[in-house]
């Protein structure tokens, strides 16, 4: 998730089209995971680590068990100064 974001072109990318039609896929059903992951890891990119965090702990509610989702959550949480909150998220995987 971090490493594609330091190599990212956004002025070729439509990042608010693609955060639109994500969040309109989770209108449609709010338990696609695949969408959370997808708008935390857009909000990570525009630096809205709070955004992250909710979109990485609803993953977590749907998918307990991701190394994936955790990792993130634990990214997002040490990237919004919750140090204690990272760590303990990363020993939950």
């Amino acid at each position: 998730m971090y490493k594609w974001k330091q190599s990212l072109d956004a002025s070729r990318f439509d990042i608010q089209g693609m955060k639109n039609s994500f969040q309109n896929v989770l209108k449609l059903d709010p338990n696609i995971v695949g969408a959370h992951i997808a708008l935390g890891n857009l909000a990570v990119y525009q630096g809205e680590s709070w955004q992250a965090i909710q979109h990485f702990s609803k993953a977590r509610d749907l998918r307990p068990d991701s190394p994936e989702v955790i990792f993130n959550l634990g990214q997002s949480r040490a990237l919004a100064g919750q140090e204690e909150n990272a760590i303990k998220t990363y020993q939950e995987a």
